[in-house]
């Protein structure tokens, strides 16, 4: 998307959600580590407590935007797409453990020297389990630790539910029929928000067919 659109598609995240705040775009930026190369949302404040935000499976770091939006003027907010979703690559080798994105998280907080003062980390889904796993390890670094839609098990009906949608819609001739299924799945999704969130979440290849910017080896 563009500057311009994708300020009106926060403007209108925003208004949906029921808070009036200013609407700015974050600075999209990089970390590379060990052949991972991971990219994020800085949506500022420097100087104030970070907040790092992970987001669940087939999703991307967008998820936050509207968390962010709140909260930036009190906090330093990142986003991160982890690996094998959104805007980060995919694992060479196809290493999606638990291990993994926990090397990815203490790459990312020793790249941007968050380790020497206590930082909020929040995970949903997936990235809850991620967020906790990290904290197992490193809870002296947190100053918090917020799980959402994650706990000590997992609901096996729910989490095949996710994964037959996502193996669903990894491909598609048009994102009309994309955004089909993605109402059908959850008909709560308003579909003025849809389209540019599933832009997001797919990319076209030289084919013209809408491809799911997710590795689904991690299936």
């Amino acid at each position: 998307m563009q500057p311009a659109d994708e300020l009106e598609h926060l403007a209108l995240a925003a208004r949906i959600s029921g808070v009036e705040v200013e609407i700015v775009l974050p600075a999209s930026k990089e970390i590379s580590r060990e052949r991972m190369r991971l990219h994020y949302l800085d949506w500022g404040t420097a100087g104030r407590r970070p907040i790092v935000f992970l987001h669940g499976a087939a999703l991307n770091a967008h998820t936050w935007d509207v968390v962010c939006l709140i909260l930036r003027g009190q906090y330093h907010c990142y986003a991160v797409d982890q690996r094998g979703h959104g805007e980060s690559a995919w694992a060479e080798d196809a290493d999606y453990s638990g291990d993994a994105h926990r090397g990815d998280i203490e790459a990312f907080v020793d790249h941007l020297g968050l380790g020497g003062d206590q930082f909020v980390l929040v995970g949903h889904s997936m990235g809850g389990f991620n967020a906790f796993n990290y904290a197992f390890q490193h809870s002296h670094r947190l100053a918090a630790l917020v799980l959402v839609d994650a706990g000590p098990t997992m609901l096996t009906k729910g989490a095949r539910r996710i994964v037959d949608f996502v193996t669903q819609t990894a491909e598609s001739d048009s994102l009309d029929q994309i955004i089909e299924k993605a109402i059908a799945f959850n008909p709560r999704r308003d579909p003025r928000l849809l389209r540019r969130s599933i832009l997001n979440n797919f990319r076209q290849d030289p084919t013209g067919k809408w491809v799911r910017k997710t590795d689904l080896r991690m299936w």
